[in-house]
Order: structure tokens, then C-alpha cells, then sequence
């Protein structure tokens, strides 16, 4: 059991190493890039399309969706992201924040 435990925490531990922190957010609307912010500047950004709002504000390096006119508000009450190919999206609004590394890596993984 301990040694069960153990593996576990250490399994744990190793995932969350893997975590690539992010450098842009990429606002997608309807599929397409509409504007890419980086995460090490705090901003907030009101997008609008016919008559479909969102605000997005980027904090502390982190992304979130501050303000929708949608229906159901899901996507206000997502935590922020900050991790690449982390995602928030609005459906109703057809809007979503991607996070992208800030540049490409040669390799998706470094086993040591």
C-alpha cells in the first residue's frame, strides 16, 4: 500500500512537471484568429461581432473570461488558464481562448 501510495504521488508529481506555461492567447472566433495577446502583458479586450460580446483579461499571466452577453454564462465561470493547449471557450458566442507556447519547442517532451 505504501508503495502503491508512493508511485502514485510521484506519478503525480511528474505530470505536473510537464506543464508548459504559456506565452500567447490566441481569441478565436468562428475559427479564426482574431487577435493574439501575450500573457506576460495585462490587458483586457472587448470582442464584439454582430452583436455577440465577450471580454477577455489577461492577469498575472493568466487568461480569462471576464463578461459575455451568451445565455448560459458558462464560460465566465471557467478558471483562468495559463498552460499550453489549455482552452476556454463560448459556444453561444462561437469565441474561444487558446493558450499556445510563446515559441515553438523542437521537442514535446525531455525525458531525463
Amino acid at each position: 500500500m505504501i508503495a502503491f501510495t508512493a508511485t502514485a504521488a510521484l506519478g503525480l508529481w511528474y505530470l505536473a512537471e510537464l506543464r508548459v506555461g504559456g506565452g500567447y492567447a490566441d481569441i478565436i472566433r468562428r475559427g479564426s484568429v482574431v487577435q493574439t495577446l501575450e500573457l506576460s502583458m495585462d490587458t483586457v479586450l472587448t470582442v464584439t461581432d454582430d452583436g455577440l460580446l465577450n471580454v477577455i483579461q489577461i492577469s498575472g499571466g493568466a487568461a480569462e473570461m471576464i463578461g459575455a452577453n451568451c445565455p448560459d454564462s458558462h464560460c465566465i465561470h471557467q478558471r483562468p488558464i495559463m498552460y499550453t493547449g489549455q482552452t476556454i471557450v463560448c459556444l453561444p458566442n462561437r469565441l474561444v481562448i487558446q493558450i499556445r507556447a510563446a515559441a515553438e519547442a523542437e521537442h514535446d517532451v525531455i525525458l531525463r
